[in-house]
């Protein structure tokens, strides 16, 4: 019977629970730090969806000015590179 008792182990916690907190508190860290990180990038004036739209106007600016270009002078570029070859 004392044999039995040798491979008794008790303990004052359980080990799954720690875990599972350890893991919540660790994911809640994580969490808290990436929304200080956006804060302050808004707060600093970077925001995605302004960048995007900016992006997505200047390309349709672009666009514009190229339809123009193409519009008004389709000569003057054959000129451009022929005057670009001579010597």
């Amino acid at each position: 019977m004392a044999d039995s008792f040798g491979k008794l182990v008790v303990r004052a916690y359980a080990p799954k629970r720690r875990a599972v907190l350890w893991t919540l508190a660790a994911l809640l860290i994580v969490g808290i730090l990436y929304s200080v990180f956006e804060l302050g990038r808004y707060e600093a004036g970077f925001r995605v969806v302004d960048s995007v739209r900016g992006a997505l106007s200047a390309s349709r600016r672009i666009r514009s000015l190229e339809a123009e270009n193409q519009k008004s002078a389709p000569s003057a570029r054959g000129r451009r590179n022929r005057t670009a070859c001579r010597p």
